[in-house]
């Protein structure tokens, strides 16, 4: 089974995948080889057949993973089987008929005004901080665009920067003069690494998603706001960005998606607006308005 991984990984390398899209295959894999072991299944992909695949689905999703998650590892294993026969190590895709489940379609809500003033308040007791949180909400851009932007990437003067998004695709993103003012602070007073990217642990280390993760959250407990974390800011900037008057393709772009449906499911309307749109647009509340 290992070396069927190793030359997948290899493939998919070749073919420009980003470490984090390789790391992401890698783990999913590993997790159904540890369960073919547990099983006492064979290794050998010819002996694989769609039964055993469903087996292993619902295997996941009972073991307490969240939905998206069960999602990606069943996406990963999928596009495994498929490169095995197109490779010609199995006579057909093993798991042709095998659908991946659906990912749940929970809403989530992002910050209120209030929650993001304190954000921004909490954030001022270091430079850095004020800079990494004043960026993820000015520009929308990821974690993993965070962690990896360069100091050459920072056109400060033009208030933009490069980020590298998924599949390797760069795009430029614009910022506020206010943003621009507190990364610069950062760099001319704060940055201590004499490495090539903008943002650095107290370790002057490179920041990871995961680091990240954590220190937006201790931020958010310094701020008393719950659910803190690098995509829910995301998520709360594009909700804003559509509010302040921004057209959803701009958007889109902004947010580096490929396509327009994929930023429409993303920022789709929270309760709040849906209850103030309602207000406006009720059916009964105008017929009862206009017959005083």
């Amino acid at each position: 089974m290992n070396r069927y991984v190793r030359a997948f990984l290899l493939s998919r390398q070749a073919d420009g995948l980003t470490t984090r899209s390789l790391e992401w295959h890698e783990t999913s894999l590993k997790s159904f080889t540890r369960w073919l072991e547990a099983c006492s299944h064979s290794a050998e992909p010819e002996t694989w057949n769609p039964t055993l695949i469903r087996e292993y689905v619902v295997y996941l999703q009972s073991s307490g993973l969240s939905g998206w998650t069960v999602t990606n590892k069943v996406q990963s294993l999928l596009a495994f089987t498929r490169w095995l026969h197109e490779e010609e190590f199995t006579e057909k895709n093993v798991a042709e008929r095998v659908r991946k489940p659906k990912p749940p379609q929970t809403q989530r809500q992002p910050f209120t005004d209030a929650e993001l003033r304190r954000l921004l308040k909490a954030s001022q007791s270091s430079i850095r901080d004020a800079a990494i949180v004043a960026l993820l909400l000015d520009t929308a851009i990821r974690a993993s665009e965070l962690c990896t932007l360069k100091l050459s990437d920072c056109l400060l003067d033009q208030c933009l920067i490069k980020v590298m998004g998924k599949g390797n695709k760069e795009r430029v993103v614009p910022h506020s003069p206010q943003t621009g003012k507190l990364v610069s602070k950062w760099l001319l007073k704060g940055r201590a690494s004499e490495g090539p990217y903008v943002f650095h642990t107290e370790r002057s280390e490179r920041f990871t998603p995961r680091s990240l993760h954590k220190l937006i959250e201790r931020i958010g407990n310094r701020a008393a706001v719950d659910d803190c974390y690098p995509h829910r800011l995301r998520h709360s900037a594009a909700i804003t960005m559509l509010r302040n008057g921004m057209d959803p393709l701009t958007l889109q772009r902004m947010l580096g998606h490929t396509s327009l449906n994929m930023t429409m499911r993303y920022v789709a309307l929270n309760t709040t607006d849906l209850q103030n749109a309602h207000a406006v647009a009720s059916p009964l509340a105008n017929l009862m308005r206009n017959a005083r």
